[in-house]
């Protein structure tokens, strides 16, 4: 389909990647550019489409081929309904140009050609200073900052509002995070930052016989899975299918964006973590422990530090702890004295108000029955699971 420009300026070429070596470019380019994050890895979207859910990314190149700007589309289809949503997104370097304005219009335009009913851009940019957030950040011991996210917040909601688009409904069918807590990485000594318990036990766990091995192979994969598994069946929370996980996380490891890391102990393996880069971020997706006495030897704290180096490794000076939950996983992350942000709300242009209206009305039933109405509503926090 030919993405059409009704735009006077003078336009970058923009078009949908269709080759590995375009997507290829866009994941590299979502890794480099902080107006984003993992959620727009064509890797970890692509494993929606055994859910139904298509996706697309849309490319703005200057004359020599790179990448300045796109995004990443995720097509619903359910029933009469087509909606699109745009996950941490538009991702461009700057708004001075119109490079922006451009990968706007044209997602607008493709939403428009294709029937969609909505578009819903979720731009990754700090919501404003809020008193509410920083009682939630306080309600968690955390400490809120906006700010934390300077390299991201670049103006990307006013282009939205000038083009039209509201804050007028969040649609959660699939619902990227709205919020998240940052560990800053550069500064002089990474241990003196975090709480001293936690410090203790790194430095516990750095002197044990603990082994952290870095994930290659698919069999090593399955383990980190096994442990997820288990994790999530003994505290009764869901986690994907190994078809999907395999190839979100796989795919993402031989291309670069992610890591999994595995703690063993006399071959046995007591913990594991997954990390998704992007954004100029490491982001900890999700983790399992195994609770057998492991002698000051604290997995957990290990892999985080050490995913934390290889995150500084890479030139990229934030970790996203992300989700805020309670009891002991939210103790834990605390250690670590990560700062709390919160990202503007999503927002939404209507094509079609009378589908719209329909969808809003049927829009609790499917977001309660998310589960049981075919492969197409699949909710993220399925993905994103507890420690």
């Amino acid at each position: 389909m030919t993405v059409k420009l009704n735009v006077t300026h003078t336009p970058v070429n923009i078009k949908f990647a269709t080759a590995k070596e375009d997507i290829d470019k866009w994941n590299s380019f979502v890794r480099s550019c902080p107006s984003t994050s993992f959620y727009a890895l064509a890797d970890y979207l692509n494993s929606y489409a055994s859910f139904g859910v298509q996706t697309r990314y849309l490319l703005a190149c200057n004359g020599q081929g790179g990448i300045v700007g796109g995004a990443a589309l995720m097509i619903f289809h359910f029933g009469p309904f087509i909606w699109i949503q745009v996950p941490h997104g538009p991702v461009v370097w700057e708004t001075k140009s119109t490079t922006a304005n451009q990968v706007v219009e044209a997602v607008e335009n493709y939403a428009i050609e294709t029937g969609a009913m909505f578009l819903q851009f979720s731009p990754f940019e700090a919501a404003p200073f809020s008193s509410s957030w920083k009682e939630r950040a306080d309600a968690f011991g955390l400490r809120y900052d906006p700010g934390i996210l300077s390299s991201a917040n670049i103006g990307v909601s006013n282009v939205l509002q000038n083009l039209g688009f509201r804050q007028i409904f969040d649609s959660r069918i699939l619902a990227t995070n709205r919020e998240g807590q940052i560990v800053q990485l550069n500064v002089p000594d990474l241990l003196a930052c975090f709480r001293q318990g936690t410090r203790r036990d790194i430095n516990y766990s750095l002197k044990s016989n603990l082994k952290v091995v870095k994930v290659e192979s698919l069999i090593q994969l399955q383990a980190c899975y096994n442990l997820l598994k288990e994790n999530a069946m003994e505290h009764n929370y869901p986690v994907r299918p190994w078809e999907t996980f395999r190839t979100a996380i796989y795919s993402s490891i031989q291309n670069d964006s992610a890591i999994v890391l595995l703690a063993e102990y006399n071959s046995t393996i007591l913990a594991t973590i997954v990390v998704l880069f992007g954004g100029t971020r490491g982001y900890y997706v999700m983790g399992g422990t195994k609770r057998v006495k492991s002698d000051k030897m604290y997995p957990a704290h290990r892999l985080q530090y050490t995913a934390m180096q290889e995150t500084l490794r890479r030139g990229y000076f934030q970790y996203d702890l992300t989700s805020i939950v309670q009891g002991g996983v939210a103790d834990f992350k605390r250690g670590f004295r990560p700062i709390y942000y919160r990202l503007t709300a999503p927002y939404t242009k209507i094509y079609r108000p009378f589908r719209f209206q329909l969808y809003k009305t049927l829009y609790p039933y499917l977001k309660r029955k998310k589960h049981f109405i075919g492969k197409l509503l699949y909710t993220t926090g399925s993905f994103i699971v507890k420690k």
